[in-house]
């Protein structure tokens, strides 16, 4: 059993992807540990038996290091910079031989799988590790660009040099499973499983961990409405309200796993396109409904009484904005588009963008003396439209800071 130590969640959930070392006490002592943060598209590309390779060199006086995901020909490299002796402890210990323990976090830094890896550093390496400097590394001054730069320019296949060393890691065993369950403000079950075939599900779950602790009655996932005398269908795949709004959400995931094949980006691009269509015409059906007076229930039949009167955020949560193909597809002219034939807000979320919202909303909140979670995601949801409307497009990625710890929202 391995512990994410607070300081390391903290890391974790600011940072949307990261490969980071820890020397981490196992069942038998300390042992080499490779902690891999990204988001479920990467990690599932992962888990379907995509080649990983370690890399490392020296950088400035420090020690660059981090791993090559072949998720499609190109590949994906997540690093970091040695800040700690454990990092360097962790790599004296893999070229003494020892088995690389490694975990796998998703969006909201759950442990979601873990494998053993062989990482076969030559004993040439350790002047690179002894020699690096250690302390806080500040992406400043173009430093994460640079670094990018150079991890591009490395070749594709395991190698060495006097500049770099590039590793290919090999597996012990299969990807292990670590299943993860919250229990919902409305004391239901709510699982996070990696594995899952139905990959659509377990977006949902997502959005569900990141928006229950809004409001004290929670999320309401797959609210129905009626068909006929005895028959109902899902009116969307999340609803939040409260008495000054309401929210749906429509989650449209992408499959890989579940496929007889693994997928390359383009494939998925063009399942998004899709899916993102599709959401657009669930949504405004959704909002129809609501506006009518239609009778909205849980799935197990109790009837809600969302807020009508005031306009609805309608969300398209997909699984990765890298995976909208045509972004200027939905900027300025279609969010004007959907306001005026609508009369709601229109939004479209990743899930780490949709994390980034909720940790805003709360940040407002606790500076604030009157305002809610779940008014400060409302108010949030309305500031972020207006940066995506100047911005051209619903794909934006915003950021909040405060310039002084003691701000105050009111």
């Amino acid at each position: 059993m391995h512990i994410l130590a607070p300081d390391y969640r903290s890391e974790f959930l600011a940072t949307p992807q990261l490969a980071r070392l820890e020397f981490a006490k196992g069942e038998n002592g300390r042992e080499p540990t490779l902690l891999i943060k990204s988001n479920s598209v990467m990690l599932k590309y992962v888990i379907s038996g995509a080649p990983l390779q370690f890399l490392m060199l020296p950088f400035d006086g420090r020690l660059l290091y981090g791993i090559r995901v072949f998720d499609d020909h190109d590949g994906a490299i997540l690093w970091s910079v040695a800040e700690h002796s454990k990092e360097k402890n962790a790599l004296l210990a893999m070229i003494d031989g020892q088995i690389c323990q490694t975990f796998l976090f998703n969006e909201l830094a759950l442990n979601i799988a873990w494998a053993p890896f062989r990482i076969v550093l030559e004993p040439s390496l350790k002047n690179w590790i002894e020699d690096a400097a250690l302390d806080r590394f500040e992406t400043v001054d173009g430093h994460s660009d640079k670094i990018s730069a150079i991890l591009n320019r490395l070749p594709r296949k395991a190698c060495a040099s006097a500049e770099y060393a590039i590793v290919e890691m090999q597996a012990f065993s299969a990807w292990k499973p670590i299943n993860n369950t919250m229990v919902t403000n409305q004391l239901s079950s709510s699982p996070v499983d990696l594995f899952d075939l139905n990959e659509g599900v377990q977006q949902e779950r997502l959005g569900v961990w990141l928006t229950d602790n809004l409001h004290p009655s929670g999320v309401f996932q797959s609210p129905q409405i009626p068909t006929g005398a005895n028959s109902t269908r899902e009116m969307t795949d999340l609803l939040l309200t409260y008495p000054h709004g309401t929210i749906f959400i429509e989650s449209k995931a992408v499959s890989v796993i579940s496929r007889t094949e693994i997928p390359n980006r383009e494939q998925l691009k063009k399942s998004t396109a899709g899916h993102v269509e599709k959401a657009l015409k669930q949504l405004r059906g959704a909002i129809r409904r609501l506006k009518d007076g239609t009778e909205i229930m849980t799935e197990a039949g109790r009837a809600l009484e969302p807020e009508r009167d005031q306009p609805v955020h309608a969300i398209i949560l997909v699984a990765d904005f890298d995976l909208i193909e045509d972004r200027s597809r939905y900027g300025r002219d279609f969010i004007e588009e959907f306001v005026s034939a609508t009369g709601c807000f229109v939004h479209m979320l990743d899930v780490t963008e949709l994390l980034r919202v909720v940790q805003a909303a709360e940040m407002i909140s606790d500076q604030s003396q009157e305002m809610t979670a779940m008014m400060a995601f409302d108010y949030y949801l309305i500031e972020r439209m207006k940066i995506a409307i100047q911005s051209d497009s619903l794909c934006a990625e915003v950021l909040l800071r405060f310039e002084d710890a003691n701000d105050q929202i009111d």
